[in-house]
């Protein structure tokens, strides 16, 4: 009776695996709905982790997508559009059309990337990129974007980390939506982490720290751009490789990003 029932169980579990999340790798429950959760098309990720994700609220600034914690008292003048942060009113220069980003960057986020960047669980690509597909298609539907890109890492940083996220995610958003991948930039100089500077410092630090390939040129000339990195902090490094894409002659340069701080 006893081997029947062991027979039985293990080709259960070889016909019908327990599917894990792809998070945690705790199981995920079987027959569970969550059709009124906002990732509810994330089919692979278990409600615990789910409920850890935040998309940026509304109201957010529209070019950033920092979430504002009110509207129209925050204008340094009248003029001052009060769907924008401090932040974007006082750099009116914006070479970047618009940042749009998956979810925001709570303490869930950052050991999750954390897990993927610095301890080399690059199958966590698959999730983050899925969490990508999902901001692709609320805010870019309607955008005509020619090619991918992505920010990348100086060689010395590459040789220590083993890859680059950010270039990674970009494949992966790629393949779902049959859009190009452009390897675009290369970093010719090194710069700290940004993490351990200041707001500042971030944009101080990082001019003139990215170049488009040569060979790469007539590849943007006249293209709308989507850019792809983890997180999006101060935008320093974004918007310093959009403005070496635009001046290289691409049309217009858009941003998603995993988080954003």
């Amino acid at each position: 009776m006893e081997l029947k029932v062991l027979l039985r169980s293990f080709f259960h579990d070889l016909l019908f695996p327990e599917q894990k999340c792809l998070l945690c790798e705790k199981p995920i429950a079987r027959h569970t709905t969550d059709v009124s959760h906002h990732l509810s098309q994330m089919k692979d990720i278990c409600m615990t982790c789910k409920e850890q994700m935040e998309i940026p609220p509304f109201p957010y600034c529209h070019h950033c997508h920092k979430p504002l914690d009110h509207v129209a008292s925050t204008k340094i003048n009248q003029s001052s559009d009060p769907y924008l942060c401090l932040d974007c009113q006082y750099q009116s220069n914006h070479t970047i059309v618009m940042n749009r980003s998956a979810v925001l960057y709570n303490e869930f986020m950052k050991d999750s990337i954390a897990l993927y960047k610095y301890r080399g669980k690059e199958s966590l690509s698959i999730v983050f990129s899925r969490l990508l597909k999902l901001a692709y298609d609320q805010y870019y539907q309607n955008v005509s974007i020619d090619v991918i890109t992505y920010v990348p890492l100086h060689p010395n940083r590459l040789q220590e980390r083993s890859f680059n996220q950010a270039e990674q995610l970009a494949m992966g958003l790629s393949r779902m939506i049959g859009i190009p991948v452009v390897n675009s930039l290369e970093r010719v100089k090194e710069t700290h982490k940004q993490s351990k500077s200041g707001k500042w410092e971030r944009f101080s630090e990082i001019e003139n720290a990215f170049q488009v390939k040569e060979q790469i040129i007539g590849q943007i000339q006249g293209k709308t751009i989507l850019m792809i990195d983890d997180i999006y902090t101060t935008g320093a490094t974004l918007n310093e490789c959009a403005k070496v894409l635009a001046h290289s002659g691409a049309s217009k340069v858009y941003t998603l990003t995993l988080a954003r701080a």
